[in-house]
């Protein structure tokens, strides 16, 4: 009987081809994963327009009981009474800070007149890559809506809001 010492061990941990195949399978479920996670994002980040939309309408209806008539100016322009009833004829705005989003993903606009009036929200920055709902709208009759940026094409506002 003979005996062998000091022969070849068994090597452990992975060699290079395992390696290669456990970088591909990752490679794979990451470029499957990415684009639902950025699709997750974009669709969270919609509550930043519909949230601002709603409290520009409670603002725009507060004006209307105190007022008689709805701001018509910019977001940003002062709350006066006497500035919208009969003074610049400019109407007043809605008393906003500023026309962004609290998050900072929507412009923030409002068009109308003394009776009537359309909130717009228009994404910017990175949230200007939501293809689905890259603009909201809100009536004075609560009516909501939304469109795609590039072609202002109507969507199903119910999948935006």
């Amino acid at each position: 009987m003979i005996r062998r010492t000091g022969g070849a061990r068994a090597q452990g941990g992975f060699g290079l081809l395992e390696l290669m195949i456990a970088v591909a399978i990752i490679g794979i479920l990451a470029a499957i994963a990415y684009p639902s996670y950025q699709d997750q994002v974009e669709r969270s980040r919609r509550t930043d327009a519909t949230t601002a939309l709603l409290a520009l309408a409670q603002t725009q209806e507060r004006i209307m009981a105190t007022c008689g008539e709805y701001a018509t100016a910019s977001v940003t322009a002062a709350t006066s009474c006497g500035d919208a009833l009969g003074g610049g004829g400019g109407g007043i705005g809605l008393g906003q800070a500023d026309a962004v989003s609290e998050e900072g993903f929507y412009n923030l606009a409002v068009a109308g007149d003394a009776d009537s009036y359309t909130l717009t929200a228009t994404a910017i920055g990175s949230q200007a890559n939501d293809e689905d709902c890259a603009t909201f709208t809100l009536t004075e009759l609560g009516v909501k809506g939304a469109a795609v940026l590039e072609d202002s094409e109507d969507t199903d506002s119910s999948d935006c809001w």
